[in-house]
C-alpha cells in the first residue's frame, strides 16, 4: 500500500472547489466499495456454507479493508487506518493463493485442498507478523513500534514489488488451473454456462494489469521523490480494484460447484486421446464396434442431446456403461470429448431447423433452445466454432430455394 497523499496548494477558489469535489468523489467510491464488499460477504455467508463460498467471502473481506485503509488515510483516522492495515495489508500474498484454491475448490473436496491452501499462505502469515501487525499497531499507538514502522515505510516500495510479483506468479498458476478445470468439465458436461470460468480469467487479467501498473508506480516512486507527486498512486489502484470487484467479483459468488465423476477427479487431468491411447483399453475390438453402433443409434433415435442439462453420467446410464467407460469410448474410439460430441449433434439439429421453411417464424434463439442449447452466448460461440460462420450467415448461405424459382 502507498501511504502518501499530497494536495497541491490552491491558488484560487476554483482550485479549492475542484479539490473538494475530487475528495467527495473519492469518498463516495471508497464508501460504496466498503458497502458492496460488506453486503457481498453477508450474502455469501448467509446463503452458502461450502468451502468455495468461504474463499469468495475472504476475497470480498480483503476488498473491504483495502478500501477502509484509504478512507481512513484521507480523513487522518490513524486508529481506523491501523485496524485496516492489520486485516487488509499484503493482499497480494493473500489473494493469489485464495483465487488459485477457489478454482480448485469448485471441483475438489475441502479435505483435499485445505492443507495445501494453508501451506501456500505461509508468505502471507510471515508478512502479517513482520509487517502488517507491527505497522498497524504503530498507527494505533504512539508508543509501540514507531521506529519499526518508520523503517518499514522506507522499504515499502520494495515490499510492494515483491508482493506484486508473488500475485502475478499465482495468477499464472490460477489461469492454468482454470484451463485444467474447463478441460475436465468438457469430459462430463454438455452445457458449461453454470461452470463458465471466463469471469475468473477476466478478473485475473484485470487485476494483473492493475498490479503491473502499481509496480510501475512503485519503481517511479523509487526513482523520483514522492514530493513530486500531486496524487496518491495507491489510492488510484484502490479505486481500480474496487471497480474490478464490483464488475466481476459478484459472478464468483454465484459460481456453482463443478460436478465431475470421481475418475476424473482422481486422474487430475483430461483423459485425452494421447493419455488414453497409452493405457490399457477397457473394451475389446468387438465391443468397441458394438458400443459405437449402439451409441450412435441412441443419439439419432432418442436424441438425448435435446436435454440442455445432459451429463456424461446421464448418457452412460442410457447406454448401460459407467462414466469412465463411456469417456474412454468417446475419447479413444470416437475422437471427441463429451462436450464436443453432444454439441455437434445440437449444431446439426439447428442447421436442419434453420433452413426449414416451416420453422421460419421461430427466432434463432428459440430454435437453439429446441436443439438443447442453454443460452444465447454458448450457442453463438459453439455454432461459430463448428461452422466458421454466424447463424445468420449460415442461413443465407443455405436457404432453400422455393419450387417456383427452380429451373
Amino acid at each position: 500500500m502507498k501511504d502518501v497523499f499530497i494536495f497541491v496548494a490552491s491558488k484560487n477558489i476554483a482550485d479549492i472547489w475542484a479539490m473538494v469535489y475530487f475528495e467527495m468523489i473519492i469518498n463516495f467510491i471508497l464508501v460504496a466499495g466498503m458497502i458492496l464488499s460488506g453486503l457481498m460477504v453477508f450474502f455469501i455467508l448467509k446463503t452458502k456454507r461450502d468451502f468455495s463460498s468461504r474463499l469468495s467471502a475472504l476475497f470480498f473481506s480483503a476488498g473491504f479493508f483495502f478500501a477502509l485503509y484509504y478512507y481512513a488515510f484521507i480523513h487522518g483516522a490513524a486508529v481506523v487506518g491501523g485496524i485496516a492495515i492489520i486485516f487488509g495489508h499484503g493482499l497480494g500474498f493473500l489473494l493469489g493463493p485464495t483465487l488459485l484454491f477457489f478454482v480448485r475448490s469448485l471441483r475438489e473436496k475441502k479435505e483435499d485442498i485445505i492443507r495445501p491452501y494453508l501451506m501456500n499462505l505461509i508468505p502471507y502469515f510471515i508478512h502479517w507478523l513482520l509487517v502488517s501487525l507491527p505497522l498497524g499497531i504503530s498507527l494505533i499507538s504512539t508508543e509501540w513500534f514507531q521506529s519499526y514502522g518508520q523503517q518499514i515505510a522506507q522499504v515499502s516500495d520494495y515490499i510492494n514489488l515483491l508482493e506484486n510479483l508473488f500475485f502475478l506468479f499465482y495468477a499464472l498458476l490460477t489461469n492454468r488451473e482454470i484451463m485444467k478445470t474447463e478441460s475436465l468439465s468438457k469430459q462430463a458436461i454438455s452445457s458449461m454456462d453454470t461452470q463458465d470460468l471466463n469471469w475468473c480469467r477476466t478478473l485475473l487479467m484485470g487485476v494483473a494489469i492493475i498490479v503491473v501498473i502499481d509496480s510501475g508506480l512503485s519503481v517511479y516512486e523509487l526513482i523520483l521523490p514522492q514530493a513530486d507527486l500531486v496524487w496518491n498512486p495507491g489510492l488510484m489502484i484502490a479505486i481500480l480494484l474496487i471497480i474490478m470487484y464490483a464488475v466481476l467479483g459478484y459472478k464468483g459468488t454465484v459460481q456453482s460447484k463443478i460436478l465431475l465423476p470421481d475418475f476424473l477427479k482422481e486422474s487430475g487431468k483430461s483423459p485425452s486421446l494421447k493419455s488414453t491411447a497409452m493405457g490399457e483399453s477397457l473394451f475389446t475390438e468387438g465391443q468397441v464396434m458394438l458400443l459405437k453402433k449402439e451409441l450412435l443409434a441412441l443419439m439419432e433415435e432418442e436424441r438425448p442431446y435435446l436435454d440442455d442439462k445432459l451429463t456424461l453420467g446421464d448418457l452412460a446410464t442410457k447406454i448401460g456403461l459407467t462414466d469412465k467407460k463411456l469417456s474412454e469410448l468417446l475419447n479413444k474410439h470416437l475422437g471427441s470429448n463429451f462436450y464436443d460430441f453432444i454439441n455437434k449433434y445440437r449444431v446439426d439439429a439447428f442447421k436442419r431447423k434453420v433452413v426449414d421453411e416451416s420453422k421460419a417464424r421461430f427466432t434463432f434463439l428459440g430454435l437453439a433452445y429446441e436443439c438443447g442449447f442453454s443460452s444465447k452466448t454458448s450457442f453463438n460461440r459453439i455454432f461459430k466454432e463448428s461452422t466458421g460462420m454466424s447463424p445468420t450467415a449460415y442461413k443465407k448461405a443455405n436457404r432453400q430455394v422455393p419450387e417456383s424459382m427452380r429451373a
